[in-house]
């Protein structure tokens, strides 16, 4: 097989998400997804048009492979992503519990007289606060054992409505078919998910890679939250500080700092702190966009 990009002629924007990416891989992959449609090759050099080229990246970078920081949070990172619809409507129900409990729990240690209501607006005792403690405790517990069997379930995957909803979170809001092609972009199996083999594969080719052809919208994503540590939607420097020591070195680090949060380190809007879509600017990553009017055909 050539080493060719492929490129769709009837796919939005006219380009394939394989066409700035492992070409040869992509063929096999594109012809098995596409094969009703349309395609003709062009030559690899073409792709380098359509190439995000990484930031500050070297082969001695390309060579150090995954940190054990890097590894621990991109565990933590899938664990969050996988089944994160499901999880989020638990939590829905699950974290009013939690912190009804939280304070009648407060309210009980405390020294001084606090008073605490029930549903209908009374005051309550301490006896029937002991009870109502009691009674959220097993219901906090039925809603965590949904939790934790989503979590220890062997075959877990991210799913298309997962990504779809944590980027949602995020304040981005993708259409079916972004959130499926960045999926598909590291599929490897075809089966319209990613799962925890192929979500390592896929940050292990991001920070190997020193030619800018490997497929990104997926890593961008999980980068930002791997940074995002108590999953606020906002990143710091505290936060991005101690994983990009551990990539780029003492040496470096204030470089990777400055290229995120700008010269001062208290990024554009002054705050210090960087949304998602401020990160995706920071790290200069095109954010993919519809044509407007588009002939119907």
């Amino acid at each position: 097989m050539s080493n060719e990009c492929v490129l769709m002629d009837d796919h939005e924007d006219g380009l394939c998400p394989a066409s700035y990416c492992r070409c040869t891989r992509f063929q096999v992959l594109c012809s098995r997804r596409y094969e009703t449609h349309h395609w003709f090759h062009f030559t690899g050099q073409l792709s380098i048009l359509f190439a995000r080229i990484p930031p500050h990246r070297t082969m001695e970078d390309a060579g150090k492979g995954i940190t054990a920081s890097e590894l621990k949070e991109l565990r933590r990172v899938f664990d969050y992503l996988a089944d994160y619809l499901p999880k989020k409507q638990i939590y829905k129900d699950l974290n009013p519990l939690v912190e009804r409990r939280a304070k009648l729990q407060q309210a009980r240690k405390a020294t001084f007289d606090t008073k605490v209501q029930n549903a209908e607006g009374k005051q309550m005792s301490e006896e029937e606060i002991d009870d109502e403690i009691q009674t959220l405790g097993v219901k906090i517990d039925e809603y965590q054992a949904y939790i934790d069997e989503y979590d220890s379930a062997p075959n877990r995957k991210v799913h298309p409505k997962d990504l779809s909803a944590a980027l949602l979170s995020l304040g981005k809001k993708c259409s079916k078919k972004e959130i499926e092609d960045m999926i598909w972009e590291v599929d490897e199996n075809l089966d319209g998910c990613v799962d925890w083999d192929e979500f390592k594969l896929m940050f292990q080719r991001n920070i190997s890679d020193t030619t800018g052809l490997e497929p990104f919208q997926l890593f961008n994503v999980v980068q930002f939250m791997m940074y995002d540590k108590d999953n606020s939607g906002n990143v710091t420097v505290d936060e991005t500080m101690h994983m990009l020591y551990a990539r780029y070195g003492k040496a470096r680090l204030e470089s990777q700092m400055k290229a995120l949060f700008g010269e001062d380190l208290k990024t554009a809007d002054g705050d210090g702190e960087l949304s998602f879509e401020e990160y995706l600017k920071a790290v200069s990553i095109r954010i993919p966009k519809k044509k407007k009017g588009k002939d119907k055909k």
